[in-house]
């Protein structure tokens, strides 16, 4: 699980993220929404120990995560940012397996285990004909899932993505969202992604955390934030919020 307590973060004194407390299950898919530049990346570099907290502490499993070493916290988390590039001579079985370091002791090779995990890793991202490709000349979707595949074969617990979908078309956004929301459902990852589109957020969470102003305005199920009124207070937009035809999840309409 997520823990997270009385939260600030600052840049150069300006508080990005003020005084932020949530909450997220084991096995849960949660959606960090807001507007832009209302610290929601900030929060989850935060949660990923990329950056340091003002105060506040982050828990991860049960237990302060500051106690913890880099390596030890690569081998529960697995944190992927909003831009990611590699060397233009990797493969994508290459960048793959760099997923795997965290548990090699340094100078050893893969052993068996783990080339099994980059399998199964590059299998569930459907990625099997794509193997010895260069990762440069593949689109940004497909690219998209090599760098979650790599964070795959981490073999995490908690999976922390930064506006995934990003630049990607929207068959690109729904097959990745797809994917990950499987990997949640069958294997139990813990899930915290900050989305834009507020009805994916609604179809592939079971829990949105709503930011405003570096401050958490709100906390709860899909169909709990999901409303006219949260979503006007948080964005300054007017719309209506009825249920999705294909899903039935709720699905904002704007006016």
């Amino acid at each position: 699980m997520i823990e997270v307590q009385s939260l600030s973060v600052a840049y150069e004194g300006i508080l990005a993220v003020e005084n932020v407390s949530l909450s997220i299950p084991a096995g849960c898919s949660a959606a960090l929404i807001g507007p832009n530049g209302c610290g929601k990346s900030t929060l989850l570099k935060a949660v990923a120990h990329q950056i340091r907290p003002s105060q506040g502490t982050v828990s991860l499993d049960g237990k302060d995560s500051t106690r913890w070493s880099s390596r030890q916290i690569a081998q529960l988390l697995a944190y992927l940012p909003q831009q990611f590039s590699a060397p233009p001579d990797y493969t994508v079985r290459e960048l793959v397996e760099f997923g795997r370091t965290p548990f090699l002791p340094f100078g050893r090779r893969l052993q068996k285990r783990d080339r099994q995990i980059v399998d199964w890793a590059i299998r569930e991202m459907n990625l099997d004909g794509f193997q010895e490709r260069p990762a440069v000349s593949l689109s940004g979707g497909e690219r998209q899932r090599v760098w979650i595949a790599m964070r795959l074969a981490q073999q995490p617990k908690i999976l922390l993505l930064d506006e995934p979908t990003t630049y990607l078309d929207i068959a690109a956004q729904f097959e990745t969202l797809r994917l990950v929301r499987k990997l949640n459902r069958e294997t139990g990852l813990t899930v915290l992604m900050v989305l834009h589109d507020l009805n994916q957020a609604a179809r592939f969470s079971d829990l949105i955390f709503v930011m405003s102003g570096g401050r958490l305005l709100g906390e709860g199920s899909v169909r709990d934030m999901m409303t006219a009124s949260l979503i006007q207070r948080a964005f300054g937009i007017g719309g209506v919020v009825a249920d999705d035809p294909v899903t039935g999840t709720p699905m904002f309409i704007p006016e």
